[in-house]
């Protein structure tokens, strides 16, 4: 038998590496040049060093005369270049391997010959950091668990396979992952490999003019990237091609890439897709079943993907993840009655990506496990015209500065999620339902999770509902969400507990038309801004019905609740309780009903008196412990009477009841209004605020009107006031803050020359005409030199007045969209001493 040698022309140094297996004594390992040429030490096998060169042919393990068998890493060009030649039948097994492995370093291995081989347990690396190179000739064989050719930016590897007889058996093959990888099967050599084989953007795959054989789970290239003849057989592929599966087409069929023949045999083992690194079309029609394990529309940067799913029976069932836009541009469709299946379904995953799912017919169904739609790219899921999609979990918008956005529309169309759903986690999401459509969420959800999200739901529409169950529902947990109910869309929640603005953040609801409906049952705690801003606003005869443990409005954040417009209701069985920041405002023919009202300090109670509005507690026999401020307003529209605004059993507590517009009976819960004192715009009224809480001022070249409610005196206390249109510099200067569109409705400078304290409340009720909307008024304070928004959190708006509390008098606006022109008799109608207008009024006799 041949003596182990390794061969250099350096002196020989005795050496037992004591990572070898067996007895070494006998066997030398060399140095050149004071540099280490094997170590077998810590884990690692290394060839390295100036002209370093290490040939093995024979056996270091007498005990075993065909094998060498270390469990350590081999490294092949470890800090400086290397080469090893394995040959003579001579087998060389390693755990890991790297050819390569620093920057700028080159790593050599030539297995070459009958019975010759080297094996890997785990990883190969042909060129890690540096340039490695794998030659695999004359019937020598190598096999590991997965390999990398060209691994790490900057990385280059080259594999030759060559020859009949020279194989290469992997896992998964990576040709080309962040650097430059080029294999070579020539001359009918063979490369099998058991999991996916994937060329990178720098890969490449060559079988020369008499190739060999590719034969692997799944193929993910371009036919660029692929040149020679030969053959690949592949039980799944991503790449550039028109695929088709259906009556013509089955699961197994050969097309060509560039000259090889590409034998195909879809399998739940393989992955499937279409759009890698140009543009792509998978169709599945006629009935037909695909499988795959693994799916990409849209694989690399700047590719399209696109796939049609169609017909009845038609399908798609993926045991792995599906993407619709891994990097680049996918778009799914699954119409008329196909169906998808996959563990995950994620639609605009990486960055720069955008995809859009749509799920359209009776009977279409996509299934998934998870489901993210706008990933870390932009992703949209239009579910329409009665499709149905559904999840076990849902996330939409998960990176930051990114948007998903579903849109549910249609009778029939449903999403339905039976874990956890967040619209909006680090990114924005954005769910319209409406035509009908149903969204029916089964666990947890919330709305904006987390500061940088801004996020909303819509139901618009009669039919159009969300049901929403499990554990808790959030309306802004640390960033911004919105719950928008409208044109007579339903939302049932039924959960353990709700939360609008629950931790700093800003959470919003609105219930606003005729059939617009929110039921809200929570076996626990539901808080109106627990640490943040909230807003939940009944609108224009939107209605809510809830009942819970415990009702906490303004708990520790601002928590500010808005009922208003004829029709709107609130309807809470239990104990509203507003804490240190709560506001609830009744307007416009608004009503709230509940078992009992605890108003702390320094919270606010509204509701205006003569338009309808009504505060009920415990069908007028519950109890009010007020701590905090009750305000009755009456507007400049109010006729004289006596009206019953709020009605209720007993009040206690320390806080105030304040009439502004009217006289308060605590005994008989009332409020009588008398006439209003009534003059010229620019001249001053004076008035007793003992008989007389309300003014009335109008401008007689326009013909708009304000009035102005005070708190009546308990004893004779006159009160001079003067107000005058804006006009001038004050005007222009408005105009100029105003968007496209915009105009100034109505604009008024107050003054008092006795009679007032500055921070007193006042009704303020300015004329804006009518066809405005009143979430798109918006009122200005003028300080004498410039104009700012002011927050006018009470504003309500009767189709004719806006109307707001103000604490000094000073100028103040409202501005909306550009009127058309209405001729200034209607402006005049009902402006007569007597303050009569035609509103909608709730009265009662003394």
């Amino acid at each position: 038998m041949e003596r182990n040698r390794f061969s250099s022309s350096a002196k020989v140094t005795p050496y037992a590496p004591p990572g070898m297996i067996g007895q070494v004594k006998d066997k030398a390992v060399k140095r050149a040049g004071g540099v280490m040429l094997a170590v077998l030490a810590a884990g690692l096998f290394s060839v390295s060093g100036a002209q370093a060169a290490l040939t093995y042919s024979g056996n270091l393990n007498p005990a075993d005369p065909s094998a060498w068998t270390t469990s350590t890493s081999a490294r092949v060009g470890d800090t400086a270049n290397g080469t090893l030649s394995v040959d003579g039948g001579s087998t060389v097994s390693s755990s890991s391997s790297y050819l390569g492995y620093a920057a700028a370093v080159t790593g050599t291995a030539s297995v070459t010959g009958t019975g010759s081989s080297w094996a890997s347990g785990s990883t190969r690396y042909v060129g890690y950091n540096g340039a490695g190179v794998l030659n695999i000739t004359n019937g020598a064989t190598a096999s590991n668990t997965t390999a990398y050719i060209g691994y790490n930016t900057g990385s280059s590897g080259a594999v030759t396979v060559d020859g009949s007889g020279s194989s290469w058996t992997s896992g998964a093959l990576n040709v080309g992952r962040n650097g430059t990888g080029t294999l070579n099967i020539f001359n009918g050599s063979t490369v099998s490999a058991t999991g996916a084989t994937t060329v990178g953007t720098s890969g490449t795959i060559n079988f020369g003019n008499n190739g060999g054989t590719l034969s692997t789970s799944g193929l993910s290239a371009s036919a660029s990237q692929i040149s020679g003849i030969g053959t690949i057989n592949t039980s799944g592929i991503v790449s550039d091609i028109a695929l088709v599966f259906d009556g013509s087409h089955g699961a197994s069929q050969t097309f060509s890439f560039n000259g090889i023949a590409v034998n195909l045999s879809q399998s739940s083992s393989g992955v499937l897709g279409v759009g890698y690194l140009g543009s792509g079309t998978l169709t599945i029609a006629d009935g037909v079943g695909v499988a795959s394990n693994g799916g990409y529309l849209g694989y690399q940067s700047g590719s399209t993907g696109s796939a049609i799913i169609s017909g009845s029976g038609s399908n798609w069932t993926n045991s792995g993840s599906l993407y619709v836009g891994n990097s680049g541009a996918g778009m799914l469709s699954i119409t008329n009655g196909a169906t998808v299946s996959n563990r995950g379904g994620s639609i605009g995953y990486n960055a720069g990506s955008t995809g859009t799912a749509t799920v359209s017919g009776p009977s279409s169904t996509w299934a998934n496990a998870t489901l993210n739609v706008g990933y870390n790219g932009t992703g949209t899921l239009n579910i329409t015209n009665g499709g149905t999609v559904t999840a076990t979990s849902s996330r939409l918008g998960s990176g930051a500065g990114v948007t998903g956005t579903m849109n549910i529309s249609g009778a029939g169309s449903k999403l339905t999620v039976t874990g956890t759903s967040e619209i909006g986690y680090m990114g924005n999401g954005v769910v319209s339902v409406s035509n009908g459509g149903t969204l029916v969420t089964a666990g947890l959800t919330r709305i904006g999770f987390n500061g940088t999200s801004n996020s909303s739901l819509t139901v618009d529409g009669a039919g159009s509902s969300w049901s929403s169950g499990g554990s808790s529902l959030y309306v802004g947990t640390d960033g911004i969400g919105t719950l928008n109910i409208t044109n007579g869309g339903t939302v049932t929640t039924t959960v353990t507990g709700i939360s609008i603005a629950d931790n700093y953040s800003s959470g919003t609801i609105n219930v606003s038309g005729p059939g617009s409906t929110w039921n809200a049952t929570c076996t626990g705690g539901f808080y109106i801004s627990r640490l943040g801003t909230s807003k939940l606003n009944i609108t224009n005869g939107g209605k809510v019905v809830s009942s819970s443990a415990t009702l906490n409005l303004g708990y520790y954040g601002s928590g500010t609740a808005v009922v208003s417009g004829p029709g709107s209701s609130w309807n809470h069985t239990g104990v509203i309780t507003m804490g240190a920041a709560g506001r609830l405002f009744i307007g416009d023919g608004g009503a709230v009903t509940a078992s009992g009202l605890v108003i702390n300090t320094p919270s606010l109670v509204t509701t205006d008196i003569d338009r309808g509005s009504s505060l009920t507690i415990s069908s007028g026999s519950g109890t009010i412990t007020n701590n905090g401020t009750i305000r009755l307003v009456a507007s400049a529209g109010a006729a004289n009477g006596v009206y019953t605004p709020i009605t209720y059993g007993t009040m206690s507590g320390t806080g105030s009841v304040q009439a502004l517009g009217g006289i308060w009976d605590a005994t008989n819960h009332t409020v009588t209004v008398t006439s209003a004192a009534a003059g010229a715009a620019g001249s001053a009224l004076t008035a007793d605020l003992a008989t007389t809480q309300r003014f009335l001022f109008t401008d007689g070249s326009t013909g708009k009107s304000v009035g102005a409610g005070f708190q009546a005196a308990t004893s004779p206390t006159n009160l001079t006031l003067t107000a005058s249109s804006i006009s001038g510099s004050e005007l222009t200067s408005l105009q100029s803050l105003l968007g496209t569109g915009q105009a100034v409705l109505s604009g008024w400078d107050f003054s008092a020359t006795e009679g007032y304290t500055e921070g007193n409340p006042v009704y303020l009720s300015l004329f804006a005409g009518t066809g405005h909307s009143l979430y798109n008024l918006t009122v200005w304070h003028y300080d004498g030199s410039a104009w700012s928004k002011f927050d006018a959190s009470d504003l309500a708006y009767d189709k004719s007045f806006a109307s707001f509390t103000a604490t000094g008098l000073s100028g103040y606006a409202v501005s909306g969209t550009a009127p058309v022109p209405i001729p200034p008799a209607v402006f005049l109608f009902g402006s007569g001493l007597s303050g009569l207008f035609f509103f909608r009024r709730r009265k009662s006799q003394a």
